[in-house]
């Protein structure tokens, strides 16, 4: 079965040749992504990356923490005083994107099949059978339940 396979420096590239680029998460979330764990200063730091800033006293004389900010609806947002439709509004699309990131886990296991699927298509001399790709998507997955 190894002498199937490429030889290795066929496979090789120069150095600038691929570049992976640099994960990028929305906005400008505090040094610790996990929201729950914010206080008040880390919660007014988002709003300040969200460009919500004018929102940040209205926070933080309500004392609202990265925990409080999944409890967030547009009657609790008017309640504290912020009047303007289109500003609550704004600051609920700000707040809910946290949620989708912290929601994103199981992508990887996904990703992982599509991966081997169209290394296969491209390469078929690797000779990946569907039993590697379903290896490959199992550790996505266990990747995803450690997250």
């Amino acid at each position: 079965m190894e002498n199937q396979k490429r030889p290795l420096e066929a496979a090789s590239f120069p150095d600038d040749s691929f570049k992976t680029p640099e994960k990028r998460a929305p906005g400008n979330p505090p040094p610790d992504s996990d929201y729950t764990r914010w206080g008040v200063e880390e919660t007014c730091r988002y709003l300040r990356g969200e460009g919500l800033r004018e929102w940040e006293n209205t926070f933080r004389e309500q004392k609202i923490t990265g925990v409080g900010l999944r409890y967030l609806d547009d009657a609790r947002l008017q309640g504290i005083g912020v009047k303007l439709l289109g500003d609550r509004l704004r600051i609920l699309h700000s707040t809910r994107k946290l949620w989708q990131i912290a929601a994103e886990p199981g992508k990887v296991g996904h990703l992982a099949g599509q991966l081997v699927k169209a290394l296969n298509d491209r390469q078929p001399e690797l000779l990946i059978f569907s039993r590697d790709i379903l290896c490959v998507q199992i550790a996505g997955l266990c990747h995803d339940l450690g997250e």
